[in-house]
């Protein structure tokens, strides 16, 4: 998922994204996801223009089909109380506006001989 900081609001959106790895790192213990890739553009221009990038990997496409449920209470967890989660969930969305969200899938290719 491709985020956009808003202007003014760099502190907030750091506040609130600092609980996504401790969530990643449940979910990857949990066998929920492989593993996770958190990444800043360094390319500042066009209408596209991204901030935060975050990739989540899976093992298999079959895994999207119950990853959300399986994932509920361990987010749960992690956040402690709804209301904590909910006001963490309001200050990343008054923080940022999702530029792109993307299904994809990694392929390997085999070197020249």
């Amino acid at each position: 998922m491709k985020l956009r900081i808003l202007p003014g609001k760099t502190k907030e959106f750091y506040e609130a994204f600092a609980y996504a790895p401790k969530v990643f790192e449940a979910e990857k213990a949990a066998g929920i996801i492989t593993g996770y890739s958190i990444m800043t553009s360094v390319n500042f221009e066009g209408p596209e223009k991204w901030d935060v990038m975050y990739v989540l990997h899976f093992k298999n496409m079959a895994v999207l089909d119950t990853s959300a449920d399986l994932a509920e209470p361990i987010i749960a967890k992690v956040y402690g109380s709804p209301e904590k989660r909910a006001e963490v969930l309001r200050m990343r969305a008054e923080s940022t506006e999702v530029v792109s969200s993307e299904l994809v899938r990694e392929i390997q290719l085999k070197p020249v001989p």
